[in-house]
C-alpha cells in the first residue's frame, strides 16, 4: 500500500458527494396498496338448491346432439399420419461466444512539470487504452463444460521520455522501462478449464482459474491464493483485479457443508507498476535515470509440483448465515527485499541484492449473517511465515476484518469493512529501516452503489481510509455509468489519493513518494459494448 490522507483538501468532497448525489434522487416512500378480500355468505333452502341444479340430471337436446356429432372427429387421428415432436435446435459451437469490448481513457489534471528534461512528463492524458474480452461456454456433455475466457489490451500511451533520454539511461534501466512499455499492450488469458461431476457429490475443475475465498468485497484477510493486478491503485475493482492461476480444483458436497482442495502448481505473483510509471516507488525521484532506482530482481520459484501451493477450504450454507474455515500453504505475493550490510570503504552500507516471497502458512475462518436488509461478515486469520531484515526470526500476524452491508434503500447499497493486522511478537527491529512494519495497521473501506431511472444510470463510490483515525492517506473513487441501450454503456469518474500528515511518516524517501502519488488525481471516461 502507499501512504495516503482522507482528511486534507480535494478528498473531503469525493464520498460526501456521492451521497449526497444518491440519496438527494431517492424517491419517497410510496405505500402499496392492500387489497382485503372479504367472504360473501349466501343462504340458500335445499328447495331452491334442488331446483337449480335438477336439469342437469336430463337428457341432451337434439341440437346438442348435432353440435356433439359435428366436433367429434377432431379428437381423432388421420390415418397415415404421425404426429412428430418439435425438438430444440441444437447450438452450434459459434453461438457458444459472447464478449465485450470497449475504451478508456484518464486525464492526470495535478501533475507538475517534469522536474528536469531527464524526468518522463506525467501530465495529460495517461490512459487511452482499448481492449477485446472474449468468452467460450459449452456444455459436452450432461456434467462436463468447458469454459475458456481471454482479454487483449492495448494502450497506446505516447511515450513519455524522449529518445535522447532513453538512449542515455544506464542498460539495466533500460530494459525496466522496456518492460514497463510493453505492458501497455498485453494479452492474459484469464480462464480456461474443464469442470466435471464424475460424482453426484463431487465437482472437479482443472485448468485456469480463480478462486475467491472470504465474505469482505474489499478488505480480505483469507482471500490469498489469486495475486492481484496493482498497477493502476484503486482504479480496478477487487474482482477484476484477480489475476488466474493454473490450479487443480476438487469441490465435494453433502448436506448445506462443501469442502474444497485446490493444489496451484502454477507460481505467479502480482502486477505492480514499472518503472516509467507514475505510480513506481523511485528512491531517487529527482534523478530519473539513477541505478538506484531499479529494484533489486525478483527471485520467483520455479513452478511445478515441488513448489505447488495448496489450499482447503470447509463451508457451511445454513439458513440466514455462513461459516467458512481455511487453511492455504502459498507464497507471499509481497516480495520482500534482501538487504545485506558491506561496510565502507569497500561497501556502501546497506545494500539491496535480490527481492524474495516468503512461504507462508494461513489458518482462518469467515462468518456472514443476513438480518433483513443487513448483511454482518467477519473475518480472521493467522499467518506465520514472515521475516525481516536483522533477524533470523519468523513472525506471525494476526488479520481480523468486520464488515456490514446494508440494503434497505431501493436500488442502492451501503457497506464499511474494517481490517486490522498486527504482531503479537513485535520487536523493535521491525520498525527500524528497511522493515518499517508497524505493529498495528488498520485500513477502512466505503462504498455506496444507487440505479437510477429505471436501473440505467448507476453510481459507483469507494473509499479507503489508512490509519486508526484515517490520518495515514486514502484514495478514493467515484464513478456514474449510463445503459445507453442494453448493449452499450457509456460512463466516468473521479479518482483521487491523498498523503497523510508528516509526522506520520519515518524517512523523507516516504515523503516523497508520499508526494508523487497525491499528484496522481484524474479524471476518467470509459465506454463498453456487449455481445
Amino acid at each position: 500500500m502507499f501512504p495516503l490522507n482522507f482528511f486534507k483538501n480535494k478528498f473531503l468532497l469525493v464520498l460526501p458527494s456521492a451521497f449526497i448525489l444518491g440519496l438527494g434522487m431517492i424517491p419517497s416512500g410510496i405505500p402499496l396498496p392492500f387489497i382485503s378480500a372479504q367472504a360473501l355468505q349466501a343462504q340458500t333452502d335445499s328447495g331452491d338448491m334442488d331446483s337449480i341444479l335438477s336439469g342437469f340430471d336430463e337428457k341432451e337436446t337434439d341440437s346438442e346432439l348435432k353440435e356433439t356429432d359435428l366436433l367429434s372427429g377432431f379428437d381423432e387421428e388421420e390415418p397415415g399420419l404421425e404426429q412428430t415432436e418439435t425438438l430444440p435446435e441444437e447450438k452450434g459451437w459459434l453461438d457458444d461466444f459472447s464478449g465485450k469490448a470497449g475504451a478508456s481513457l484518464s486525464y492526470a489534471y495535478e501533475q507538475q512539470a517534469p522536474i528536469s528534461s531527464q524526468h518522463p512528463d506525467w501530465r495529460g492524458i495517461r490512459r487511452q487504452r482499448g481492449f477485446l474480452q472474449l468468452k467460450w461456454e459449452r456444455r459436452v456433455f450432461q456434467d462436463a463444460r468447458v469454459f475458456i475466457e481471454g482479454k487483449i489490451i492495448g494502450d497506446l500511451l505516447p511515450d513519455t521520455l524522449d529518445p535522447g533520454v532513453y538512449d542515455a539511461l544506464p542498460q539495466k534501466n533500460r530494459e525496466a522501462y522496456d518492460q514497463y512499455r510493453q505492458s501497455l499492450m498485453e494479452s492474459e488469458l484469464r480462464e480456461a478449464y474443464f469442470q466435471i461431476s464424475p460424482l453426484s457429490f463431487m465437482d472437479l475443475k482443472l485448468g485456469r482459474q480463480i478462486i475467491v475465498w472470504g465474505v469482505a468485497d474489499s478488505l480480505s484477510v483469507v482471500d490469498v491464493l489469486n495475486p492481484r493486478d496493482n498497477r493502476v491503485p484503486g482504479l480496478i475493482d477487487v474482482e477484476d483485479a484477480r489475476l488466474p492461476l493454473n490450479a487443480l480444483k476438487l469441490d465435494f458436497y453433502s448436506g448445506n457443508w462443501n469442502l474444497s482442495a485446490v493444489a496451484i502448481p502454477d507460481i505467479r505473483f502480482g502486477k505492480n507498476p514499472g518503472y516509467g510509471s507514475e505510480y513506481y516507488f523511485y528512491s531517487k525521484l529527482e534523478n530519473f535515470s539513477d541505478e538506484n532506482n531499479i529494484l533489486p530482481k525478483e527471485e520467483i520459484p520455479e513452478s511445478g509440483t515441488e513448489n505447488a501451493e495448496y489450499g482447503m477450504s470447509l463451508q457451511g450454507n445454513f439458513s440466514g448465515w455462513d461459516w467458512m474455515l481455511y487453511h492455504a500453504d502459498f507464497y507471499n505475493d509481497q516480495a520482500r527485499v534482501v538487504i545485506e550490510f558491506n561496510p565502507p570503504p569497500l561497501g556502501k552500507g546497506l545494500e539491496a541484492k535480490s527481492r524474495v516471497h516468503d512461504r507462508l502458512k494461513l489458518n482462518g475462518t469467515g462468518i456472514s449473517l443476513v438480518s433483513g436488509s443487513w448483511l454482518w461478515k467477519a473475518e480472521a486469520a493467522m499467518t506465520s511465515g514472515f521475516r525481516f531484515y536483522g533477524t533470523v526470526k519468523e513472525y506471525e500476524r494476526q488479520d481480523l476484518m468486520l464488515g456490514i452491508e446494508y440494503a434497505g434503500i431501493s436500488d442502492a447499497s451501503l457497506g464499511f469493512e474494517i481490517s486490522r493486522r498486527s504482531y503479537p511478537d513485535y520487536d523493535s527491529i521491525l520498525e527500524n529501516p528497511p522493515n518499517n512494519a508497524d505493529e498495528h495497521y488498520v485500513q477502512s473501506a466505503f462504498s455506496y452503489r444507487h440505479d437510477f431511472w429505471n436501473q440505467t444510470l448507476h453510481l459507483n463510490s469507494f473509499a479507503l481510509m489508512l490509519g486508526e483515525s484515517w490520518n495515514k492517506g486514502a484514495t478514493a473513487r467515484v464513478g456514474l455509468d449510463y445503459d445507453w441501450f442494453d448493449a452499450f454503456s457509456v460512463g466516468g469518474g473521479w479518482l483521487v489519493y491523498q498523503k497523510g500528515s508528516d509526522s506520520e511518516y519515518a524517512s523523507t524517501t516516504s515523503l516523497a513518494y508520499a508526494e508523487q502519488m497525491s499528484r496522481n488525481d484524474r479524471i476518467f471516461l470509459e465506454t463498453t459494448y456487449s455481445f
